[in-house]
């Protein structure tokens, strides 16, 4: 297995008066793809807004490429070239696809100064990024949003992506296209963290994979063997894939 990019160790988080996260501890190797599986209500989100500081641990310790970020705020955790897709994807509607992009582009003040070559690789990834590149984005089908979603998350060289439920409400043909995607990034050096309930798309995409269980990791392992074992599959997430 890879070195590990990003470690959790005994993680607990609060929100208010409830205690969501429980002790959770899984690694994301780097160069690979981790899904992150478990029944709804497990703590798969509050996991992810954890890990970005938009949630701050009440205990344990997160260190990403060798360092603790367990206190960072999320805008310096970002700096680290972590990007992050919420389920909401976090779209404004009533700007273009171009503004949208240019607002992550963080070293260009107008879109003739953003990386073309990069661009380019991007427009191949999500062909609708730069088919609609002047539509307003609130006018995006809901596939097109989480394309622009993610593309606009990798705008930058990033070392770590995290996305959660990117196939959510997604046609058939568009989760294709966003697999593709997701191979392509891998195959790049991005390491990349998903939350995932489609679980045909999870057994094509995972190398590796943690399953979350009332705010604690019940089980890690390779995605190949959990996708062989229905009856550990059915024990975890209580259906066979």
């Amino acid at each position: 297995m890879s070195d590990a990019l990003l470690t959790l160790e005994g993680v607990h988080t609060h929100i208010g008066a409830y205690h969501i996260l429980h002790g959770v501890d899984f690694v994301v190797p780097r160069g690979q793809l981790t899904l992150l599986l478990g029944r709804n209500g497990a703590g798969k989100t509050t996991t992810l807004r954890t890990v970005m500081g938009l949630w701050r641990a009440s205990a344990g310790r997160i260190t990403f490429d060798g360092r603790d970020i367990t206190r960072l705020d999320t805008q310096k955790i970002a700096s680290l070239d972590v990007a992050y897709v919420p389920e909401n994807m976090g779209i404004f509607a009533d700007l273009t696809v171009k503004e949208n992009m240019l607002l992550a582009a963080r070293g260009a003040r107008t879109a003739a100064h953003m990386d073309r070559q990069r661009l380019q690789w991007i427009f191949h990834l999500f062909p609708a990024v730069e088919k609609f590149w002047n539509h307003p984005a609130g006018k995006l089908s809901g596939g097109q949003k989480q394309m622009l979603a993610v593309a606009r998350a990798i705008v930058e060289p990033r070392q770590l992506l995290i996305v959660d439920e990117p196939s959510k409400g997604l046609a058939p043909a568009i989760i294709n296209n966003m697999i593709d995607a997701f191979q392509q990034l891998k195959a790049s050096g991005v390491t990349i963290l998903l939350v995932e309930q489609n679980i045909n798309f999870a057994k094509r995409l995972g190398d590796t994979v943690a399953v979350m269980d009332n705010g604690a990791v019940a089980h890690t392992g390779t995605m190949r063997a959990l996708a062989e074992d229905e009856a550990l599959q059915r024990s975890l997430l209580g259906l066979a894939i």
